[in-house]
């Protein structure tokens, strides 16, 4: 299932999120079970969105097979960066959303 994650963060906290991302990358390697894979560079974002309170604001698109994928990324950020919120939204394509809906018509 693909998800949208939405990120914040403070700006004094940007050190610690690169070297956090950088921990993430070389932990993906090792063990790319544990964590849901990045189907998307990360994008910050140029405008508001509502409820977004920190410095920074970004999202990125990840393809996970279970929770535990999920929940390895979120635990990893918000033990390194306290101020760090992250949601992970499902995510569905357009042809998909439309071939569901044909079929929960019949």
């Amino acid at each position: 299932m693909k998800f949208i994650a939405f990120f914040e963060y403070n700006n004094e906290d940007v050190p610690v999120a690169v070297k956090t991302l950088m921990q993430l990358r070389a932990s993906r390697e090792k063990e790319p079970e544990k964590y849901a894979k990045l189907i998307s560079e990360n994008y910050s974002l140029g405008g508001e969105l509502p409820n977004f309170t920190r410095d920074l604001r970004g999202f990125v698109l990840y393809e996970a097979d279970n929770i535990d994928q999920l929940a390895n990324i979120s635990a990893l950020y918000h033990l390194n960066i306290p101020s760090t919120r992250v949601k992970f939204i499902p995510i569905v394509e357009g042809s998909k959303s439309v071939e569901l809906f044909m079929k929960a018509k019949k």
